[in-house]
């Protein structure tokens, strides 16, 4: 039960989809990586003719793992992290290592070819590490990757002071040295200005839905409305609203408990949602009440969409209640007329329903208008006759 509810909440439902979406970027990422690498590869054997050692032993292990994880990932998708770590990790021992036989002179620097590619690659660690990883754990591991470039290259400019310009490879590892923690500086902030974004983007959501059923709640459909209303150019505009209560809820609660209580809210909220329009807004009005606001309907249509939902909530069985059913009052737009006062028009048809004996839908009478008698209308126009003829003339 425990894990249905937490399989079900928003949170969880988000964090899945981020997971697919890391999850469909490994594998693109990879796939370019295995053709880059398959392509270095054979370039060094059969057009330069020279493969390092390092390389000769690194290239088989990273496309194997590479290979693998591609499998993981396409196969086992559950298995993700595995993926990731292994090949990440394979990565980052590799430019580690090549780093130092580079510093250290276990590779032949000829043309300096293998030091000047490197520096073009190196790079993508931190992107690679920046991407998959949690910001902090990212900074410390590129930090340290850092450090494993920076301390053998100021040891190495040390012990080259006697030898000619064009032997050192100090000049080159300073580029490095120089560049990397502008590297570092910006992926870390744009890791802090994306987790910045997601916070308030979540944030902003979480202000406008209800955490219990996952529809907007009262703020925003009040906001909604009030943009609806704001848009409204003609007097026509179409505008309706349903407000739905649930019947017997308290009685519901005190029998079953509130758990039950909440699965039914649930279980409405989703009706709802279901079978209405993107265009539609359902939220959750208060308690166990409801409002859904409706766009471009009649009010014969907007009846109808109300008996059809009342009709599918009354026809859901539930392990515990077995029937739940609700009561609906539904309001037009009027011309002229301000959303507070269709809200309450729908409620005095929602609490006539009530009174009727619930599970039905009673739509709301027509706002009041104001009608001038015929009568009015005569006695105006003597007054504006008599007025004329004691006009002086001018």
């Amino acid at each position: 039960m425990i894990k249905e509810i937490i399989s079900d909440s928003p949170q969880f439902q988000s964090f899945q989809k981020l997971q697919d979406l890391q999850r469909q970027w490994l594998k693109i990422l990879f796939s370019i990586l295995l053709i880059a690498i398959f392509t270095i590869w054979m370039s060094e054997a059969f057009v330069n003719k020279n493969v390092n050692l390092i390389d000769q032993i690194a290239y088989p292990i990273i496309l194997s793992s590479v290979s693998i994880s591609l499998l993981v990932l396409q196969w086992k998708p559950q298995a993700y992290g595995l993926a990731l770590l292994g090949t990440v990790g394979i990565i980052i021992v590799y430019t580690v290592t090549f780093l130092q036989a580079i510093i250290w002179g276990y590779i032949p620097l000829k043309d300096h070819y293998n030091l000047t590619t490197f520096a073009q690659w190196f790079p993508l660690t931190y992107i690679l590490i920046f991407l998959f990883i949690r910001k902090q754990q990212a900074f410390l591991l590129s930090v340290c990757i850092y450090l494993s470039l920076a301390v053998p290259s100021i040891l190495i400019g040390w012990q080259e002071q006697d030898l000619a310009i064009d032997a050192r490879k100090f000049p080159y590892l300073l580029h490095m040295m120089m560049s990397h923690p502008i590297y570092i500086a910006v992926f870390v902030a744009v890791a802090t200005l994306q987790t910045s974004f997601v916070q308030a983007h979540i944030q902003a959501s979480e202000a406008d839905i209800d955490h219990l059923t996952n529809v907007a709640n009262r703020r925003a459909a009040t906001r909604f409305l009030e943009a609806m209303f704001s848009q409204i150019t003609t007097p026509t505009s179409q505008v309706g609203v349903v407000l739905i209560d649930i019947d017997y809820f308290k009685k519901i609660n005190d029998t079953y408990g509130h758990d039950v209580g909440d699965r039914v809210l649930i279980r409405v909220a989703q009706v709802l949602q279901k079978e209405l329009r993107k265009t539609d807004l359902v939220s959750r009005w208060g308690g166990e009440e409801f409002l859904v606001i409706l766009t471009a309907y009649s009010i014969d249509e907007i009846s109808e969409t109300a008996e059809r939902l009342r009709q599918m909530l009354a026809d859901y069985e539930y392990s515990e209640v077995k029937q739940v059913t609700a009561s609906f009052g539904v309001a037009l737009k009027q011309v002229d007329e301000e959303f507070e006062a269709l809200i309450k028009r729908a409620d005095k048809a929602l609490y006539q329903a009530k009174q009727q004996g619930r599970n039905q839908v009673v739509i709301a009478a027509d706002a009041p208008s104001l009608e001038i008698s015929p009568d009015a209308i005569v006695s105006q126009q003597c007054r504006q006759a008599e007025e004329s003829r004691t006009q002086p003339i001018s």
